[in-house]
């Protein structure tokens, strides 16, 4: 609570930087203030991260530092403020897709998130920042502010497909519960 902790790494070459999925599961320590889950920058520059708002919801931003100007940005309508419960967030980012909808989908313990308060899609085949090689990838900050304050555990990040929650979860027939399992597929 209240200290630095995050995780670093520069990744060697993508497979892609048009589709990907991140699934892990967390549980929140603090509210009502910005905190990175995962976020990319280049040359000290953020370009890319997974955060939670001052507001309590979930909000995606991708741009290129070329320009400087925001690419996408997706913020969810939901809050997420019970501090006692794991959720199970599973986020997919593929841009070859044909709807734009569905270029970026986020789901929250099994279920996609459909209602969004800000919904700035990529446009067809857009090269996400987000967890890409030669550049400063981070688990819980956004480099040097905006820490994650809680627990994450069984975090897989697949490159170069887009998965659904089924890769990583499964309902529990007897108690209706979203529980995780072992993620068997190819890195």
């Amino acid at each position: 609570d209240d200290d630095s902790a995050k995780l670093n790494r520069t990744f060697g070459t993508n497979s892609s930087n048009t589709t990907k999925t991140l699934s892990f599961w967390m549980k929140r320590g603090n509210l009502g203030s910005y905190q990175t889950l995962f976020g990319t920058t280049n040359a000290g520059f953020l370009e890319s991260r997974l955060q939670f708002t001052n507001l309590d919801q979930l909000q995606f931003v991708d741009r290129d530092s070329s320009d400087g100007v925001t690419d996408v940005n997706k913020v969810t309508n939901r809050k997420f403020r019970d501090i006692g419960a794991w959720y199970h967030i599973v986020f997919t980012l593929n841009s070859t897709d044909g709807t734009a909808d569905n270029r970026i989908k986020i789901y929250v313990n099994g279920i996609q998130e459909t209602s969004f308060s800000a919904s700035n899609n990529p446009s067809s085949n857009y090269s996400f920042q987000f967890f890409r090689s030669s550049v400063d990838n981070f688990i819980g900050a956004n480099n040097t502010s905006d820490f994650f304050d809680g627990y994450m555990a069984e975090i897989n990040f697949i490159d170069g497909y887009a998965y659904d929650p089924s890769y990583f979860g499964e309902t529990n027939a007897e108690t209706g519960q979203w529980n995780p399992k072992k993620y068997t597929g190819s890195y």
